[in-house]
C-alpha cells in the first residue's frame, strides 16, 4: 500500500473513533462545508426572479386599471415575455432564496 492509501486509511480510521483529534478534524471540515452551503441562501428581496415577477404583475394590474381593455395579441405578447424572462433567470440563478424567516 503507498503512502497516499495509507494515510487516507488512517485518516477514516481515525474519524471513525469518537475521541481522536482526526475525528475533530474531519468534523470541523464538514461543518465549514454546510456553513458554506447555508451562506449561498439569499433574502427574498436580492431575488431577481421575484423582483421580475412582481415588476411584471404590477405593470399587468396598472394595464388592467386604465379602463381600456388591451388587444388580445399585447397579453399574448405580454405573458410570452413574462414566460421568458422567467425561463432565463431560471437559468442564471445559482443560489436559493431562504426558506425560513427570522
Amino acid at each position: 500500500m503507498d503512502i497516499r492509501s495509507r494515510l487516507k486509511v488512517w485518516m477514516i480510521e481515525g474519524a471513525i473513533r469518537k475521541d481522536g483529534l482526526r475525528r475533530k478534524i474531519v468534523m470541523r471540515e464538514m461543518q465549514k462545508e454546510v456553513d458554506n452551503i447555508m451562506e449561498q441562501d439569499k433574502k427574498w428581496w436580492k431575488s431577481k426572479t421575484i423582483i421580475f415577477n412582481l415588476v411584471s404583475g404590477l405593470v399587468a394590474i396598472g394595464a388592467s386599471m386604465q379602463g381600456q381593455d388591451l388587444p388580445p395579441n399585447v397579453e399574448k405578447m405580454f405573458a410570452s415575455l413574462v414566460m421568458i424572462g422567467n425561463v432565463i433567470l431560471r437559468f442564471v440563478t445559482n443560489t436559493s432564496v431562504e426558506k425560513s424567516v427570522k
